[in-house]
C-alpha cells in the first residue's frame, strides 16, 4: 500500500513558488531569491481558507506570497498608513528588535552550552567568543528594553493603565500583550487562546514538518508573565494555579507522556513529572488571565464580549471570565 505523506511547508512554498512562476500572489512582483533557488525565510504560505474555518496547508488553499506584503497587505499587521496608532506602531518596532536581540542571547547561550556538551571544556578562544558576543547582545537587548519602556509611557491606551495595574504585570509584558495582539481580531476568549496556542496540547499543536500553531514568540511572553504573576505573589491568579496543580497531583486520568528516553507512555497525571504538571497549572492559569483581559480590552475599546460558550450554550452558572473580582480596574 502506497502512503502518501504531506509536503513540508518549504516543499509547499517551492511547488508553489514554480506554479506561481516564482512571481507574488498578491502584488506580482518577483519572489525574493537566493542564489538562484527560493529565499524561503522571505517568504510565506498565505490559507486562501483561513485556519480559523478549518483551511489548512494544502496546494489547493495555499499560495506563495512575500512576507511583507502578507503581514501589511493581507493581515494588515503593519498598517500604520492605515490608521493605527503611530506611538503603538513604533513601540511594536521595538519590541519586535527586543525579541531578536534575545533570540540572539539564548542561540548563543545555547550554542556555547552545545559545545561544553561535545567537549566538557571550551578554548580560550571560543570562550572569548562566546562572552563578548554575550555581553554585546545583551547590551543590546537592555537598550531595547529602556527604549520600549520610555515608548509605552506615551502609548495612550486605556488597557495600558489597566494592565499596569495588576501585580506581577510589568512594562514588557503589557508591551509584549498590546504588540502581539489585535483584540478586534478575538471575537471570543477562545480566539486569543487559539492564537497564543493554548487551545489545543503540544502534542497536537505540532506537526513534522510544518510549523506550530499558534504564536511561539506570544507563548513565551505568556509563559513570563505568568511567572511574574507568581513570583509577585499575586492575590488573584497564583491560587488559581496552584488549585489546579493539585487537582493535577491527584488526578488519575491518563495521558502520553514523554520518558527522559525519549519513548511516550500513558500515565496517570498523577505519575507523570511535577514540570508538566507545573507547566499545565501555568497554562490553565494563564488561559484565565487572557479571557479576563480579552473582557477588559474589548470593553474598553467598545466592543461586544458575547458569553462563554460554556455559558450561553450549556447552561454553565460559574463566571469563568470575572476581572473586576481579580484586581482588574478599568
Amino acid at each position: 500500500i502506497e502512503v502518501k505523506m504531506s509536503p513540508t511547508k518549504v516543499e509547499l512554498k517551492q511547488l508553489l513558488a514554480e506554479q506561481q512562476k516564482f512571481l507574488c500572489a498578491v502584488c506580482g512582483d518577483p519572489l525574493p531569491r537566493k542564489n538562484g533557488s527560493i529565499n524561503f525565510p522571505l517568504v510565506d504560505l498565505h490559507r486562501v481558507i483561513p485556519r480559523t474555518d478549518g483551511g489548512i496547508y494544502t496546494e489547493e488553499n495555499c499560495r506563495v506570497i512575500c512576507a511583507l506584503k502578507h503581514n501589511k497587505d493581507v493581515h494588515g499587521n503593519l498598517g500604520i498608513e492605515k490608521g493605527e496608532n503611530p506611538r503603538l506602531f513604533a513601540l511594536r518596532m521595538t519590541m519586535d528588535d527586543y525579541r531578536t536581540a534575545m533570540r540572539m542571547e539564548f542561540a548563543i547561550e545555547n550554542q556555547r552550552l552545545a559545545v561544553l556538551r561535545r567537549m566538557n571544556e571550551l578554548s580560550p578562544e571560543l570562550e572569548e567568543l562566546f562572552a563578548a558576543n554575550l555581553e554585546k547582545t545583551r547590551a543590546t537587548k537592555k537598550f531595547f528594553k529602556q527604549r520600549a519602556e520610555l515608548q509605552l509611557g506615551l502609548v495612550d491606551m486605556p488597557i495600558v493603565t489597566a494592565l499596569l495595574g495588576i501585580r506581577g504585570i510589568g512594562p514588557i509584558g503589557t508591551a509584549e500583550l498590546i504588540t502581539s495582539i489585535q483584540i478586534e481580531k478575538a471575537r471570543y476568549p477562545s480566539s486569543l487562546w487559539a492564537y497564543v496556542g493554548y487551545d489545543k496540547p503540544a502534542a497536537e499543536r505540532h506537526v513534522k514538518g510544518q510549523k506550530g500553531g499558534g504564536n511561539k514568540s506570544l507563548r513565551t511572553a505568556m509563559y513570563n508573565i505568568g511567572m511574574g504573576l507568581i513570583k509577585a505573589q499575586n492575590e488573584h491568579y497564583p491560587p488559581i494555579y496552584g488549585a489546579y496543580k493539585q487537582r493535577m497531583e491527584n488526578n488519575e486520568k491518563t495521558v502520553m507522556h514523554r520518558l527522559p528516553n525519549g519513548q511516550m507512555k500513558e500515565m496517570a497525571w498523577s505519575q507523570v513529572n511535577p514540570g508538566r504538571r507545573h507547566m499545565a497549572a501555568l497554562r490553565y492559569m494563564n488561559k484565565v488571565f487572557l479571557a479576563d483581559f480579552w473582557f477588559v480590552w474589548r470593553t474598553l475599546e467598545g466592543l461586544p464580549t458575547p458569553e462563554l460558550y460554556v455559558n450561553e450554550r450549556l447552561g454553565h452558572d460559574r463566571a469563568v471570565i470575572d476581572p473586576r473580582s481579580r484586581g482588574w480596574v478599568f
